[in-house]
């Protein structure tokens, strides 16, 4: 039987297409998430600010990410011939280090930073993701830590 760290490499790298945030998009995230604070809703507000637009919620930005990291190829890791996903077990350290705006373009790279076994059971493994949310100009705007607990298939 295969090992985690035979089906799943450490230092795998993946990326995503891009995909461009507009207006349509920028609104349906922010009413699914209930996230209405003035700076992502108030444009005019926000013109008189350093921003001059407004902003994309952080959580709106970690909600593009997961479906765009596997959209990166990422998928077939969590679906691999012998694994598949039991849980998505969290984020360690999210930091959001730029805004993101109506109109921004962005992408995900993500790189599989280690698998072991779960102290539990044999036959789950813990997979930690290093991922980095880039926009249109290759800046940084998130980056942080994925956790996901796998299964063995056979």
């Amino acid at each position: 039987m295969a090992t985690f760290d035979q089906l799943v490499p450490v230092g795998k790298k993946f990326a995503s297409p891009a995909r461009t945030i507009g207006d349509g998009d920028f609104a349906q995230l922010h009413n699914l998430t209930w996230t209405t604070n003035d700076i992502h809703t108030d444009q005019e507000l926000m013109r008189q600010t350093q921003f001059g637009e407004r902003l994309l919620a952080g959580v709106c930005t970690l909600a593009c990410m997961e479906g765009l990291e596997l959209a990166g190829g990422f998928r077939d890791v969590l679906y691999g011939e012998h694994t598949r996903p039991v849980a998505h077990l969290g984020f360690e350290e999210i930091r959001f280090t730029a805004p993101v705006k109506p109109g921004d373009t962005i992408r995900v790279e993500s790189e599989v930073l280690s698998v072991r076994p779960s102290s539990k059971n044999p036959r789950r493994g813990v997979l930690r993701v290093g991922i980095e949310v880039l926009n249109q100009r290759g800046q940084q705007v998130m980056k942080g830590t994925e956790v996901q607990l796998l299964e063995l298939t056979d």
